[in-house]
């Protein structure tokens, strides 16, 4: 009898795990967003939407989009679109709302109820732009975890109050009670990554001191090959800062090389914490390289 009901619940169990909806994986590339918007919406309002979406990234030597946008109209939106991983459905006839995971999984839909005789505010665009941006760097984040450096987390969190996924292909080549930097230089590629933390002895520094300060922390640390040759930030490329984040290039002295840089700064105590990426990669797009450095930082 025992034997009898321990058979039923594993049945109803098992019943019940096969019943369960199980979504599929998202498709699609991180940095595009599939527009749903009949034709009439999207003549209307293509400019806008395309102005604020795929606006040049601040900071890369490229003029590269934040993000790309794929139009298509409802009756087509069915199938594979779905599984889109990141989705903006205008309709006319809906309440605004987002939604994770709705048809797949690491997937992100916007519904924003949308007038054909209206045109759209800049606004609500900014304000789901920002939405996007930061799912994306959620997403980073959940895959960098996966596989991060443990060890190196804990050091930046007790010597610098900063909690951290750190990526585990990064080589420590100093950690100290107020400064860390690791690199990431594969072989057999034109890629070199570095990845620092310091710390500056003022409560509330500006953007410009922080700027100046890594500017010389840069200058004592990071060499080229050849004599007299060492990274400072780009002078002639007027760096960018907000909400504690600074964009800019980076250059080697005496050299031929340079890329983007991103710099954040966290308040503690009497301190201000200094976090900073720098990126090498000719020939290539930067778009992702700083949304993953945006993650780590």
């Amino acid at each position: 009898m025992r034997t009898c009901i321990f058979t039923l619940i594993i049945v109803m169990l098992f019943s019940c795990c096969n019943n369960s909806k199980v979504l599929p994986s998202s498709t699609g590339n991180k940095a595009d967003i599939l527009v749903v918007a009949t034709e009439s919406f999207w003549s209307n309002n293509k400019s806008k939407i395309k102005q604020i979406f795929e606006q040049p990234i601040y900071g890369v030597n490229t003029v590269e989009p934040i993000f790309k946008i794929i139009h298509i109209k409802h009756f087509e939106f069915k199938n594979i679109f779905k599984r889109n991983k990141n989705i903006l459905i205008f309709e006319e006839n809906i309440k605004s709302s987002i939604h994770k995971n709705k048809w797949a999984k690491n997937q992100l839909v916007v519904f924003l109820k949308a007038s054909t005789n209206k045109m759209l505010s800049s606004k609500s665009l900014n304000k789901t732009l920002k939405i996007f941006e930061a799912n994306e760097i959620d997403l980073i984040k959940n895959e960098i975890r996966k596989k991060s450096n443990k060890q190196v987390e804990k050091d930046i969190y007790n010597n610098f109050s900063v909690k951290t996924f750190f990526p585990s292909i990064y080589t420590v080549i100093e950690n100290k009670e107020n400064f860390l930097w690791a690199s990431y230089n594969p072989p057999n590629i034109e890629e070199i990554q570095h990845i620092m933390f310091f710390v500056i002895d003022s409560k509330l520094a500006s953007d410009m001191k922080c700027l100046n300060y890594t500017d010389s922390v840069l200058s004592n640390n990071i060499f080229g090959n050849k004599d007299n040759t060492y990274v400072k930030i780009e002078e002639l490329y007027e760096s960018i800062c907000e909400n504690n984040i600074c964009r800019g290039l980076w250059k080697l002295e005496n050299g031929f090389m340079g890329g983007p840089f991103l710099l954040k700064k966290y308040y503690r105590d009497k301190k201000t914490v200094i976090s900073v990426g720098l990126v090498f990669a000719p020939q290539k797009n930067k778009r992702d390289y700083m949304k993953n450095l945006e993650a780590i930082l």
